[in-house]
């Protein structure tokens, strides 16, 4: 009983053809993602998902994700076994369960159940259809109800089975029931069964056709097609692969699309059904639908959801391991395969050359066509003619150096070049051959492919000798030593600007240019690194093979690339989802890959020719559609699709977005911003997925974009736009009544200290006219102190030593005094003299007056004079000596210099019992030095001190001399003299 009721199951109208002749089967079941393996009931919503209708609830899927609905996050639901979906053009979803009557569900709604508690016939629904009128038809087991307006209404029927409705021209339903077929007009009702011409009463499933047809699909009595009030039966007489029909879809351009009990989906058109078989052979379809994007969705009972898509790359020969492809002269094509020889490939008819018809051997690894319209044929046991579709051995196969051969070409001069593997290279003109090997300076005697470049030079490709040119009768080899990126080559090609590409089987690509080799590999962007055809279609793309499919790059990229113009360049990869049968292709042998006439790429592989169509292939210019799935805040779910406001110090947030594009969803790029806090967009390639953290309070909008395979964008994309509470303290009133806080108390504040201000300078200025006196009065005393201090310096500098000078005169009058009365005389009148001048210089040191010698005369003569006056009369020999040249000094270091020398001399004449004195002023161009010298018994203590004995002497000699910025240095030994040193800076 439940078998019959899943048969009822009905779906949708899709609108447009598919051709299954170049498609791909792609399916699902759980053991790759699909929550349950029946399927019920297929819709596309607006939004771009696609809707399953399961046993285990209803799934939705966005060609990436399944995501699963049911009683777990749809309360509203009663029965988790669905066999119905209608997207209403309210947006509401209406979901027919088996035994759970049926749910209204969407935006703007509650979710809510109707049963047979609100009046609906049963609670195991059949089909849910909305008419255009809007209001929505409900097919029960025992009855039918229709929903307009928030009123259900019950009508009675004959029959109490409904399984399916559709409406017709006019507004006219048509009721498919266990008792005919039933229509329904003005509220009228009219059954039609077998004695009207039905071939069975039991109607599983009815649509209506584009051109106003209706179809009822039933059970064991086939497939019934009323139109323009007469019936039609087809039936397995008329091709229908079973009579009990499950499934029905037709499109806008007329094909009907047929699914039937324990068989294969079938297409009907212009009168003929044709089997779609493969992996849907012997299951039950029960359910159809064409997407927008023209892929046909099929569900089966029990075995899972099939995709048909149109393919890019179509399977020619699938059985067979084909190894090289050639076109002729007269555009036939030649495959080689692996165990059945040559096949002839022409106006779609298929003939063998194989060992039954005199080829050498089953396994063909390479063609060419020489001048003469002969196909030459390689082989495992040697070379093969045909001519005029007779095939003949290699007239020179003995004189080969192998048998094995791998590489056929014709040069332009006429001249065959035979590749074998092991053997080297051979050269067939003229009825002549010529072979080449390691000997001759081939780099290795496995060859692979062979190529003539347009300036007549010849390439070949070997295993593990690198790649050579012959030229002029000699080879040269380029090797890894060279640049080349590997040693073991493959094909070779050279394109419009004679650069040549140099496929490697294990180190990619290569660019050959100007003796310079470019490497492009899968570290720096290739899909493979194993290559083994090289073809160009008419945009500059090449196309390559390898063994895990082919690949497309722009050459122009991979040169822009090479001389440093880009960073990267863009490899798109073809495989098993583009329509291959199997990914590895075969290479090692010339032609393993050959551009036809029309522009179609072939490419041998292990099941068969992939053949490509790049002229064909159109760009999907169907932006994806971007949805927002879901948002979380803290881990917490929230509504996706309206505003909302987030609680205060809420850190964490996820947002879950999708682009839906069923051609090719794994290719969909996204990026998105988080307006208000992103400045960019942010690059999240295929991730579906944006996560944020510690985002400020604050109103935001959540963007994202997305972009097909092909480069089509959605600029306008999802948004989500929310807000993020501030706590109290982050809000502006909080910010503005801070504020107006701080500024009250600091007037508060400022006013209290000004107060304070004022006092405290009445209380300074007091105490400021009070210090200031005080400072006055001790700065009077400070300058009393200096002059006293001045005043007695001069004085000792003056008085003393002048008094020492009168000393030293009258010692000597007192010895001269008996023996010559009148120099004693002449002693005493210099004592004289001395006494009156230390006289007047003590005057003018309390005057602050410069000394005498210094107003009349230079350093240098006040310092020869002070000499004669202190040495006069005296037993030592005193001496003045200048160096260098004389320059003008100020008063202040004319005045302190001429007082160290005289207390330096006074004090030589009083201590140091010295024979000779001696007096030099030195003008270097630095300094000014004056050096004071005597031999006699030296200081007992050069340091300075200021004893009873020397006063005030050394002391001061050191205070004048830091007074003008200058130094004073004493060395003196025992028994050796003294020499008093001033330097002074110039």
């Amino acid at each position: 009983m439940y078998f019959l009721i899943l048969c009822l199951i009905l779906i949708p109208t899709g609108v447009f053809a598919v051709d299954l002749h170049n498609t791909v089967l792609d399916f699902w079941n759980k053991g790759n993602g699909l929550p349950q393996n029946s399927v019920y009931a297929i819709t596309q919503s607006r939004d771009g998902y696609l809707w399953l209708a399961t046993q285990e609830g209803l799934v939705r899927y966005d060609g990436v994700r399944f995501s699963l609905f049911n009683r777990k996050n749809i309360p509203a639901l009663k029965q988790n076994y669905l066999t119905a979906i209608l997207e209403a053009s309210d947006n509401n979803m209406w979901l027919g369960t088996f035994g759970g009557g049926v749910t209204r569900s969407g935006a703007g709604v509650s979710p809510a159940t109707i049963t047979t508690h609100e009046g609906l016939a049963d609670d195991i629904v059949n089909d849910v259809f909305e008419a255009s009128d809007h209001s929505i038809w409900i097919c029960t087991m025992r009855g039918l109800n229709r929903w307009k307006e928030g009123k259900l209404k019950l009508y009675t029927l004959p029959h109490r089975r409904v399984s399916s409705i559709a409406e017709g021209p006019a507004g006219t339903l048509w009721i498919g029931t266990d008792g005919g077929l039933v229509q329904m007009k003005n509220g009228i009702f009219k059954t039609y069964t077998t004695e009207d011409g039905l071939s069975s009463n039991l109607i599983r499933i009815v649509r209506t056709g584009t051109d106003g047809s209706i179809w009822a699909g039933t059970s064991g009595g086939g497939l019934i097609q009323m139109k323009n009030g007469r019936l039609t039966i087809y039936d397995k007489r008329n091709g229908l692969a079973n009579d009990d029909v499950t499934a029905l879809n037709e499109d806008r351009h007329g094909t009907l699309w047929v699914g039937s009990m324990g068989c294969n989906l079938q297409r009907f058109q212009n009168g003929k059904f044709i089997d779609y078989e493969r992996e849907l052979s012997g299951k039950t379809v029960t359910s159809i639908y064409a997407d927008a994007e023209e892929n046909l969705w099929i569900g089966t009972l029990e075995g899972g959801l099939f995709r048909t898509r149109k393919s890019t790359i179509r399977t020619l020969m699938e059985n067979n391991y084909t190894w090289s492809i050639y076109e002729d002269s007269k555009n036939t094509k030649w495959i080689g395969t692996s165990e059945y020889g040559l096949y002839q490939y022409k106006n779609g008819q298929f003939t063998e050359f194989g060992p039954l018809k005199g080829l050498s051997d089953p396994e063909v690894f390479t063609m060419a066509e020489d001048h003469e319209g002969t196909l030459w044929v390689g082989t495992r046991e040697g070379v093969n003619w045909i001519r005029n579709g007779k095939i003949s051995a290699f007239p020179l196969q003995k004189q080969l150096p192998n048998l094995f051969i791998r590489a056929l070409f014709v040069t332009r001069d006429g001249a065959v070049w035979i590749g074998t593997y092991g053997g080297g290279l051979a050269r067939y003109h003229d009825g002549k051959l010529r072979t080449y090997t390691t000997r001759d300076g081939l780099g290795n005697d496995f060859i692979r492919h062979i190529f003539e470049d347009r300036r007549g030079s010849i390439w070949i490709s070997t295993y593990g000798g690198g790649l050579c040119r012959f030229s002029n009768g000699r080879f040269q080899q380029y090797t890894v030593k060279d640049g080349l990126s590997y040693n073991v080559t493959g094909p070779i090609y050279e394109d419009a600007d004679g650069v040549l590409w140099i496929g490697t089987i294990g180190g990619g690509l290569n660019r050959f240019e100007r003796g310079r080799f470019k490497t492009f590999n899968t570290q720096n962007g290739l899909f493979d690194d194993k290559i083994f055809a090289i073809l160009e279609d008419e945009k500059n793309n090449l196309w390559l093979s390898s063994n895990n499919g082919i690949f497309r790059v722009n050459r122009k990229e991979l040169n822009a690339y090479a001389r440093g113009e880009m960073r990267a360049y863009q490899c798109e990869s073809f495989g098993t989802s583009e329509g291959m049968k199997e990914t590895e292709c075969n290479g090692g042998s010339q032609h393993s890959g050959w551009k036809m006439r029309d522009g179609s790429l072939w490419f041998p592989t292990v099941k068969g020719l992939a053949i490509v169509d790049p002229n064909s292939m159109k760009q999907n210019l169907i932006a994806p559609r971007v949805v927002m799935e879901s948002v979380r805040a803290d881990r917490k779910s929230v509504h996706a699709s309206r505003w909302n406001e987030f609680e205060p110090g809420t850190r964490d947030l996820e947002f879950q977005y999708t682009g839906i594009n069923f051609a090719d969803p794994e290719g969909i790029v996204f990026q998105y911003k988080l307006e208000g806090f992103d400045r960019k967009w942010v690059k999240a390639e295929t991730r579906r997925t944006a996560y944020y953290t510690n985002i400020p309070p604050g109103d935001y909008q959540f963007r994202v974009i997305a972009m097909n395979k092909d480069g089509v964008w959605n600029k306008t994309g999802a948004v989500y736009a929310f807000r993020i509470n501030p706590y109290f303290y982050q809000t502006r009133w909080f910010l503005v009544a801070c504020v107006i806080g701080f500024v009250v108390v600091a007037w508060a504040i400022t006013r209290f200290r000004l107060r304070q201000l004022v006092q405290q300078n009445a209380i300074l200025e007091a105490k400021v006219v009070e210090r200031t006196s005080m400072l006055q009065e001790t700065a009077r005393e400070a300058a009393i102190l200096e002059e006293r201090n001045r005043i007695a310096q001069d004085l000792h500098d003056n008085l003393a030593q002048g008094l020492a000078g009168i000393v030293v005169q009258i010692d000597a009058a007192k010895r001269v005094l008996g023996d010559s009365p009148l120099d004693a005389r002449q002693h005493l009148q210099h004592a004289s003299n001395q006494a009156r001048d230390s006289l007047e210089e003590t005057r003018r040191s309390v005057r602050a007056l410069h000394p005498l010698l210094l107003e009349r005369s230079d350093l240098y003569q006040a310092l020869s004079k002070l000499t004669q006056q202190l040495a006069n009369g005296a037993t030592v020999k005193v001496e003045c000596n200048l160096k260098g040249t004389p320059r003008t000094l100020s008063k202040e270091v004319e005045l302190n210099l001429l007082r160290i020398a005289q207390e330096a001399i006074s004090n030589a004449l009083k201590h140091s019992n010295a024979r000779e004195i001696g007096i030099h002023l030195i003008f270097a161009p630095e300094q000014i030095e004056l050096r004071v010298c005597d031999n006699g018994h030296g200081l007992k203590s050069p340091k300075w001190k200021s004893d009873q004995d020397q006063g005030l002497g050394l002391a001061g000699m050191q205070s004048r001399a830091e007074k003008i910025g200058g130094s004073l240095a004493i060395r003196s030994q025992n028994g050796k003299g003294t020499e008093i040193l001033i330097q002074v800076p110039a």
